[in-house]
């Protein structure tokens, strides 16, 4: 995929973005090295020259992101294990401390591999804008290399893609954050390995922040994600480690991680409860940006095999008599309006909280020119807009264009022309 900006001299004119990263990468010694797997070289440069490691091409890549773009993972950690440099922010400049890393030097900060793409220019964004090396290695389907970085600097966790080459509509939408990334490319694995990293982080770290309900800046969670790359299996995993937030209500011995084991999503839900029940429901059918649950999304997306997916993990079996089935299929985001309820009393539970709240776990603000409305007023404008906006799967389905097969074509080329 290719990007056009305006050039320096601000004629207009169009360069090709990726041809003049290139031209950068090529004219500067740290990048040529990198890219070029010279870790002997490299080395000796960055003995006095280790700030060249904050240096950025013209999409706004430092060196230890190209050197994982290309693949160069040893480099890369050899890197990382030489400078995890401290950052002291005085009045004139940032001073780094490089040292090497032994075991109690984790919580160094970083700051050259925790850096992500950045243009640095406001009004004309990298197209790569907020991926780190995490998110290439899990692209890359890497999963040594994911491990050893979760493990290593958990805080890269904590970062969003907002660049247009991440955004919806386009191949390589994976919904933003890591997490998401592995989910939405299927590697359960490793989204395993980030679901576990945000378990130990520290409460108030950055890693902490990355949670199975987390959603990206569209209001899409694991569940939409899943739908988007029509991944059933994804898409029972993210249910699975969202049921294993509330141990009470799951089965015996319930393990999240075991795909050979159905789970009864209607039963796990009858034994929620309060807050939690209204928590786990918000999960299940989450609007996104566009008023569309998971439900709606597959609906609108042609997505059948995801659409059925769903629907039948939210459908009771009332009985079976021999060919025969019964099953009760829920009729809330089919065809009735699914709304946010209103939270409920918490219910006394003997284990406590089970989800750890986290600034994913909320609604973001809305972001608008407009003067800020009250509480109330807020709550009322919200729930007119949902009442506006928010569709069943069956409208979705009765405006999707795959629907248009069940017509003839001479009778739809007719239709067509009139």
């Amino acid at each position: 995929m290719h990007f056009t900006r305006k050039t320096v001299s601000g004629e207009g004119e169009k360069v090709d973005v990726v041809a003049l990263q290139q031209r950068d990468l090529a004219g500067t010694p740290v990048f040529q090295y990198v890219m070029t797997n010279n870790a002997v070289e490299l080395m000796k440069y960055l003995v006095h020259n280790d700030s060249q490691l904050n240096s950025r091409d013209s999409v706004g890549a430092t060196p230890l992101l190209i050197a994982f773009l290309y693949m160069n993972f040893d480099l890369g950690k050899q890197v990382i294990m030489a400078y995890p440099g401290i950052i002291i922010h005085t009045s004139t400049c940032c001073i780094y401390l490089a040292q090497f890393m032994h075991a109690c030097s984790v919580s160094k900060g970083f700051p050259y591999a925790l850096a992500s793409y950045d243009a640095r220019d406001a009004n004309n964004p990298s197209p790569y804008q907020g991926e780190n090396i995490l998110h290439i290695a899990i692209v890359h389907r890497k999963l040594e290399i994911v491990k050893w970085l979760v493990e290593t600097l958990p805080d890269l966790l904590d970062a969003e893609t907002t660049g247009v080459f991440f955004s919806p509509g386009h191949a390589c939408y994976f919904g933003g954050s890591p997490l998401l990334f592995a989910l939405s490319s299927r590697q359960l694995e490793a989204a395993a390995c980030i679901l576990q990293a945000a378990d130990r982080a520290p409460s108030t770290s950055r890693a902490a922040r990355t949670s199975i309900f987390m959603m990206d800046a569209h209001g899409n969670n694991a569940l939409h994600m899943a739908v988007v790359h029509d991944l059933p299996d994804a898409f029972d995993f993210a249910v699975r480690h969202a049921m294993a937030r509330f141990p009470n209500a799951c089965p015996k011995s319930f393990d999240a991680n075991d795909a050979t084991t159905p789970y009864d999503l209607p039963l796990f839900m009858k034994q929620l409860h309060g807050t939690d029940k209204d928590h786990f429901e918000r999960f299940i059918r989450k609007h996104n940006t566009d008023y569309l649950s998971p439900l709606t999304l597959a609906a609108a997306m042609g997505r059948s095999r995801m659409f059925k997916h769903i629907l039948k993990s939210l459908s009771v079996k009332s009985w079976t008599y021999g060919p025969v089935t019964s099953m009760m299929i829920p009729l809330k985001g089919l065809e009735e309006r699914a709304r946010r309820h209103r939270p409920k009393k918490p219910h006394a539970s003997k284990g406590g909280g089970a989800v750890r709240p986290t600034t994913a776990e909320v609604p973001s603000t809305e972001t608008s020119s407009h003067p800020r409305l009250d509480p109330i007023q807020a709550s009322w404008w919200h729930r007119v807009l949902e009442r506006r906006n928010v569709r069943t799967a069956v409208e979705c389905l009765g405006s999707n264009s795959p629907l248009s097969i069940c017509i003839d074509p001479k009778t739809l080329k007719d239709v067509m022309r009139h």
